[in-house]
């Protein structure tokens, strides 16, 4: 006997184009027995002309929805695109794309770093053996994975209803930690897109209606996307429990699993191959299979920590409040909203599509409490912050879709623009006031008191409004304002994170970047090698390793100056001084690492250093463990006194990125022999 689910049937109004009217759906206000009789249609004149009419006004609609994602799309791309090579490969990009361009050029290294994204790995192999290396080919494929994200907004349309697709398709376009993913030479823009588009894979088959044609396209797609999932990174491995999170809210017991025969011989193969053929580059790379067990590894690993755990919990929260005060409003919000509706047992049992959306509240819940699950472990680091930031994602989306949808009916205009006005005006003025406030040394009690009466004078101007005219008015009208004044705080999140990059004003959304000094150095090691050999890549030159610090362990070149140096044919990797061998062995360059220049070994040898790894997190501008003991006392003295002494330091970096002493660099040293 067939189990019938009450998630089997979808709105009329979400049928996708090319869609067939399946049994038991029909446009709204004709019934289905007008359309199909005996399996074929029957209409009179003036139904056709109905039709018609209802399919000239769909055609439009979708054109413009059309153009809509297309115009995302495209606002993606820019943001993803735009200067990518800017800013040189940190230690984690370089330890997975050197190793890949040494593939690709038939050349080895020492103590290679294990790749932990088989996909990227074998892609960037292909690329490098087809165009050569560099940044921003490195950089290309995370960056397409990037925009691409969007499409499985466009299949889950019949899932979420259109505009809250549409607009979730615009957080995804300009959300900061997406676009910092896409531009980072990685696996994690992999593991994002396919796991969307394995979702929305699964809601199709399980849960919406489909032709024979599109069931079999559809477990097609969702066996390939799984499979090139599962090989991404180690990213995947936490989208690996939302997938099944899904599965248990949606399908429990798997019945529709069962009955429609998901999960067959022929999906399996599917799955397998995909995987492989990925992970292996179309079996050119087989050591692709064994970097799937590296990325479960690394993740596993990052649950606990160990002795890589160098993200306080202070870090997470601050790069929630700094890159996405949107989506903790918003989303928190549309999380509070979908909970509060109250849906009594009849109505839900009348409704499949209000039980549905029921569910998708538990699995929305559920994806959150994970994230936050994965922000609260001493693992934590910048790779598990997509698994909080979709969630809040989708209810943001949810609700500012509401809101936008209520308000050219919910509101009257000709006094909310007064209302709007006014408020911007105060708004404005308090920041103004505020900015005033981060500029003084000193606490300034008499600008603060003006700053905080400003925002309290804009609170009691909605507060009247509301009074005066009704309270729901008010709601959609701080609503949309709202959500468009954090839409342009994400876009400079956006900016500040992605597409400014100074020394003295990081970021710190990696514990470690790399400097742009780097380049300078790589430009003069090929300036001497022109210059002494009439070739760039020819000299020969030694680069330091560092001294293994744990027993057990061997020392690695460093993947950075690895990767930027590529193209020396000559070069050779030592150890550090006191290692068993030494550097300066008549080489005409040497690289050292630190002060390890001091060694006897390069007598006669002229060095210049340059900054290559800087490392510094926002957490540190907080107060530490160890509190100095109150010189003062009441209330706004003690405030006067963590103002000086951390509370400004750290306004300075939220509004400006500005530190009030450079960051501590790791130095090179480049020792050039002399009298050559």
């Amino acid at each position: 006997m067939q189990t019938q689910t009450p998630f089997d049937t979808a709105p009329p109004d979400v049928l996708a184009p090319g869609d067939t009217l399946q049994e038991g759906f029909a446009p709204a206000g004709r019934s289905q027995d007008t359309l199909v009789e005996d399996g074929h249609a029957q209409s009179s004149h003036g139904l056709d002309d109905l039709a018609q009419v209802e399919r000239t006004s769909a055609w439009l609609r979708l054109t413009v929805e059309h153009a809509l994602y297309g115009w995302l799309l495209l606002v993606a791309a820019g943001l993803r695109f735009f200067t990518l090579a800017a800013q040189p490969l940190n230690n984690l990009e370089a330890a997975n794309v050197w190793p890949a361009w040494l593939a690709a050029a038939g050349r080895e290294a020492p103590a290679l770093p294990a790749a932990a994204s088989p996909l990227f790995f074998a892609v960037d192999t292909l690329l490098f053996w087809i165009a050569g290396g560099s940044d921003v080919l490195a950089r290309s494929t995370p960056a397409l994975a990037g925009v691409a994200t969007i499409l499985p907004l466009w299949w889950l349309r019949p899932w979420l209803g259109r505009e809250v697709a549409l607009v979730a398709a615009l957080l995804i376009a300009i959300d900061p930690w997406l676009t910092t993913f896409s531009r980072l030479a990685d696996g994690a823009a992999f593991s994002v897109f396919f796991a969307l588009l394995t979702l929305s894979g699964l809601a199709m088959l399980l849960h919406l209606p489909t032709t024979a044609s599109s069931l079999s396209r559809w477990r097609a797609v969702t066996a390939v996307a799984a499979g090139l999932l599962l090989v991404s990174g180690p990213l995947a491995w936490s989208f690996v429990v939302v997938l099944a999170l899904f599965l248990v809210q949606f399908d429990p017991g798997l019945h529709q699993v069962r009955e429609k025969g998901l999960g067959s011989r022929r999906d399996l193969l599917t799955f397998a191959a995909t995987a492989i053929l990925g992970a292996t580059a179309w079996l050119a790379q087989p050591a692709g299979l064994g970097m799937v067990s590296t990325s479960l590894s690394v993740w596993l690993r990052s649950l606990s920590g160990g002795d890589e755990a160098v993200y306080p919990l202070s870090w997470w929260l601050l790069r929630l409040v700094v890159d996405q005060p949107m989506l903790v409003v918003f989303g928190l919000l549309g999380f509070a909203r979908l909970w509060l509706v109250a849906v009594d047992e009849e109505t839900l049992a009348a409704d499949p599509l209000l039980r549905r959306r029921v569910v998708w509240r538990s699995f929305l819940t559920a994806w959150l409490l994970w994230g936050l699950l994965l922000g609260f472990l001493p693992g934590r680091n910048p790779l598990s912050l997509p698994m909080i930031g979709l969630p809040l994602l989708l209810a943001a989306a949810d609700l500012i879709a509401i809101i936008f949808r209520r308000l050219p009916t919910g509101v009257v205009w000709r006094e909310s623009w007064l209302l709007l006005g006014l408020v911007s005006v105060l708004l404005i003025s308090a920041s103004f006031w505020g900015l005033a406030l981060v500029s003084q040394r000193q606490f300034d009690l008499v600008i603060a008191r003006g700053m905080v009466l400003f925002l309290l004078l804009a609170a009691l101007t909605v507060v009247l409004y509301a009074l005066w005219a009704d309270w729901r008015q008010a709601w959609l009208l701080v609503g949309s304002y709202g959500s468009m004044i954090f839409l342009l705080v994400a876009l400079s999140s956006n900016w500040q994170l992605n597409h400014r990059f100074q020394f003295n004003e990081p970021d710190g959304f990696f514990a470690g970047y790399t400097d742009p000094d780097v380049r300078q150095l790589v430009e003069n090691v090929r300036l001497l090698s022109a210059q002494r050999t009439g070739d760039a890549g020819e000299m020969p030159i030694l680069v330091q390793m560092a001294r293994p610090q744990g027993a057990g362990q061997v020392a690695q070149p460093d993947p950075v100056l690895g990767w930027y140096l590529r193209d020396m044919r000559n070069l050779s990797w030592v150890l550090a001084p006191g290692g068993e061998a030494q550097p300066g062995q008549q080489a005409p360059l040497v690289i050292t690492l630190g002060e390890g220049s001091s060694d006897t070994t390069l007598a006669g040898y002229m060095g210049s250093r340059y900054r290559l790894r800087t490392y510094w997190l926002p957490s540190q501008l907080l107060p530490s463990g160890e509190t100095p003991p109150e010189t003062v006392s009441g209330p706004v003295a003690r405030l006067g006194q963590a103002w000086e002494r951390w509370l400004r330091n750290l306004m300075r970096w939220l509004l400006f990125r500005k530190l009030p002493a450079p960051p501590p660099a790791d130095q090179v040293v480049l020792w050039v022999r002399g009298g050559e």
